[in-house]
């Protein structure tokens, strides 16, 4: 093995057979953007033998402020053959494999077909929902990330059994709230969520492929930071029976759109509003987000949820609607009728339907 990589073979979890392991895996980094950038750069640096990268658009003035694989130079021009020319430099003994279109339901079974693991370094809901249904056809795992103003999740769902991103949200909302352009992002934070979705694909082949059972992949499991506190939390996905990960035959759904994990569990603040009588309604946020400000109705989620009514509707918000689908799973396995708002205090503030307290 060649001095570049002495650092980290020099580490009892990585040694001289894991270094190989990870020179003959194959990679697929979908987005080469504020996520998939920092991920390249890091896959490319420990010396991931093979790299797709799937990317159609052009470097735009407003991606400079997160997206550091890119220069002013570069205005204008396709990301990934930017991106493949640039993490070339930074290591020639990686292969790149450039795919400059927009994954859609034709091409991504093809393209994901001849690799180990994939990265989704996208920022829309039907892309997410589309590498996750082709990661559960193909049985390959996918490496989830999401970020939104201070926030970043990183997981892995394992491809060939539960969870997968269906369990955690059933079904692409309508709106495409926490996309970046929408919500905005601090520029840092997917440098931080990118990293870390590199560091998790990196464990995964020195776990699955090198035996190296110390290193511990975030298989199943959802890492959530707020950066703004430097809070981090882990969630425990529970496979949901009517899933298409439950599914021992599996196809493409006829709709992104449809609803393969079964019913719905999430709700709108239109729906709360509307209700007569209302629901209770639960805030799942930290204590310090809680104190902050919080709708004047609002009970703190951390009470003793024996508390709770078990006739009564519970409607759950958070910030994005993240957390609060957790919650509504967890007190729906205690029998509670708890649904979880859709885009949580972000869709509230922006409609201004109330005054915040």
């Amino acid at each position: 093995m060649e001095s570049r990589y002495l650092r980290q073979i020099v580490l009892p979890e990585v040694g001289e057979a894991g270094q190989k392991a990870l020179s003959q895996a194959k990679v697929l980094v979908v987005g080469a953007g504020g996520l998939g950038g920092p991920c390249l750069q890091y896959l490319t640096a420990a010396g991931v033998g093979t790299i797709g990268i799937v990317d159609d658009d052009v470097v735009d003035i407003t991606n400079l402020q997160r997206q550091v694989l890119f220069s002013t130079n570069d205005l204008g021009k396709a990301k990934a053959p930017i991106a493949g020319t640039t993490l070339g430099a930074l290591n020639p003994h990686v292969k790149f494999q450039i795919f400059q279109e927009r994954l859609t339901s034709e091409n991504a079974l093809e393209i994901c077909s001849s690799f180990d693991i994939v990265v989704d370094g996208t920022d829309n809901f039907n892309t997410k929902f589309l590498l996750n249904d082709v990661s559960l056809i193909l049985r390959k795992p996918l490496v989830y990330g999401s970020i939104s103003r201070f926030e970043g999740q990183v997981g892995i769902f394992d491809g060939q059994n539960g969870p997968c991103y269906r369990c955690l949200h059933p079904e692409p909302p309508r709106s495409q709230i926490g996309n970046c352009a929408e919500q905005g992002v601090f520029g840092a934070v997917p440098g931080v969520v990118g990293s870390v979705q590199a560091l998790e694909v990196l464990k995964w082949i020195l776990f699955q492929k090198n035996g190296q059972e110390d290193v511990k992949p975030l298989i199943g499991k959802i890492w959530c930071a707020d950066f703004k506190t430097m809070h981090f939390h882990t969630l425990s996905l529970s496979c949901r029976s009517e899933c298409l990960c439950s599914k021992s035959e599996r196809t493409l759904p006829a709709s992104k759109s449809a609803e393969v994990c079964g019913v719905s569990l999430q709700k709108t603040w239109q729906d709360y509003f509307q209700s007569s009588p209302r629901p209770l309604l639960l805030d799942v946020r930290s204590a310090e987000e809680y104190e902050e400000y919080h709708l004047p109705e609002a009970l703190w989620g951390a009470q003793d949820p024996g508390r709770l009514s078990k006739n009564r509707e519970i409607y759950v918000y958070c910030s994005l609607g993240v957390r609060s689908l957790q919650a509504c799973q967890d007190l729906r396995a205690h029998g509670y009728k708890a649904f979880s708002i859709k885009g949580g205090l972000a869709s509230f503030i922006e409609n201004e339907k109330l005054t915040i307290i």
